[in-house]
């Protein structure tokens, strides 16, 4: 979303009050950049729920040797219009975790979800390692 996030939220708010629209389909199939910056899938959920809800039962977070764990981490308030009355389908891509980090949310199912990714590059062959430093644990 990037650079794009507030025109991508108008757009959903747009939406949301069209009553003309019925059906949304958001596709995640490619959605890489959305575990970098957590606030895309905090709009993003918005959206899609009615009451205030917490998104992690449990945050932790890895600094050097220091390591960090919060519990209900996340809290999200719904917009004021949201797709509530709108039939919803998410697609997603099986090897990429962010349509299915976002459909558990919904289900409310149990899912680990890595982020905050320190990159390592080796320094004879040039191989990108990603190491996550945050760790979020939905019910």
């Amino acid at each position: 979303m990037g650079d794009k996030f507030s025109e991508i939220f108008e757009e959903f708010e747009n939406i949301a009050k069209n009553d003309d629209i019925k059906h949304i389909t958001l596709d995640f199939s490619y959605a890489y950049d959305i575990p970098i910056d957590l606030s895309s899938l905090y709009m993003i959920m918005s959206f899609l729920i009615d009451k205030k809800t917490t998104l992690f039962d449990e945050a932790m977070f890895k600094f050097g040797s220091y390591k960090y764990t919060y519990k209900n981490f996340g809290e999200l308030v719904p917009n004021n219009v949201t797709f509530k009355n709108k039939e919803i389908e998410i697609v997603e891509n099986c090897s990429d975790s962010i349509g299915r980090l976002i459909c558990n949310i919904i289900k409310n199912e149990k899912l680990e979800f890595y982020n905050n990714y320190k990159e390592i590059i080796t320094p004879w062959t040039r191989l990108r390692i990603y190491i996550p430093s945050a760790k979020f644990f939905i019910k």
